[in-house]
């Protein structure tokens, strides 16, 4: 809303200058969409609708051009943020972010170069994008069931994350993807499911897959940032993946880690909200990404 005009899929100046005013120069942006995937990479007029009805104005291509206007290497993540996305439906988002119209793997089954049409969108060159991020945090829609269900809704992420895995490599086997470990093991209503979720999908996607992502939110002053390092990576996730050969084991991915911020009305009222971004909230995110480098 605040990036392009409301009647079409032109991008405001003024989002451009606000980055370039500030200073402010990303090197990576991750982005993504859930339902009807495929309804927001086509010809703006072709468009179709998200999940809420609503028509797909700042699309795939729209995202994407904007953001090079305001740094011309940028890298990209897409996300592919819900299991309802189809794998065929994968490939040829793959096809439209990183083939050349050339090539033999452009053309999807129903006969349409989506790299062409990436070309006739404003992007002449395939995006670069570091990685496809299957799902976010999927695991919290299994966070009711029993052990033993929420053991099963372990499978279900592996074998659509595994389908996807395969659909994105058939297309472009460089193609980098990455899968979710589980989400919030700190709390204390989830105990320790996280060894039963890290087991499995680690275990049956790490050699398949380039990263293994991590989303973590931690609150001010010190301590939180040590556990993040030697409780959340040493424990949670390096215990599954040292199980996997050197030669095959995937990178550790932080794809969110901020400060947790009031959340509630009566919170987001208060002095609090301004701690996030505060001398001593940007020390406590300096601290992390220290202790992580």
């Amino acid at each position: 809303r605040l990036a392009v005009e409301t009647d079409c899929a032109e991008v405001k100046p003024e989002y451009i200058s606000a980055f370039k005013d500030y200073g402010i120069k990303p090197s990576m942006l991750r982005f993504g969409i859930g339902e009807n995937v495929k309804a927001a990479f086509g010809p703006y007029d072709e468009r179709g609708y998200n999940s809420a009805g609503k028509k797909y104005i700042f699309g795939v291509a729209e995202f994407i051009k904007a953001n090079l206007k305001v740094s011309n290497d940028m890298k990209f993540v897409f996300v592919f943020t819900s299991d309802t996305c189809k794998p065929e439906d994968a490939a040829d988002l793959v096809r439209f972010l990183t083939l050349n119209p050339n090539d033999e793997n452009a053309v999807g089954s129903n006969g349409v170069n989506y790299a062409a049409e990436r070309v006739k969108l404003g992007l002449d060159k395939p995006v670069d994008i570091e990685c496809f991020e299957i799902g976010n945090e999927l695991d919290m829609q299994y966070y009711g069931r029993d052990d033993d269900g929420f053991s099963e809704g372990a499978d279900e992420y592996i074998n659509w994350a595994d389908s996807m895995i395969t659909a994105i490599k058939s297309v472009n086997p460089g193609a980098k993807t990455s899968v979710h470990s589980y989400t919030v093991p700190h709390d204390s209503n989830t105990g320790y499911r996280y060894k039963i979720w890290n087991e499995k999908v680690i275990g049956a996607l790490g050699e398949k897959a380039d990263y293994v992502v991590l989303h973590y939110y931690y609150h001010y002053g010190t301590g939180f940032s040590s556990e993040m390092n030697e409780n959340r990576i040493n424990t949670e996730l390096l215990t599954y993946i040292n199980r996997i050969d050197e030669d095959k084991r995937p990178k550790i991915y932080v794809s969110e880690h901020a400060i947790w911020g009031p959340i509630n009305d009566e919170a987001k009222n208060s002095q609090d909200i301004y701690k996030v971004t505060s001398l001593q909230g940007t020390l406590t995110t300096a601290e992390v990404i220290n202790r992580l480098v």
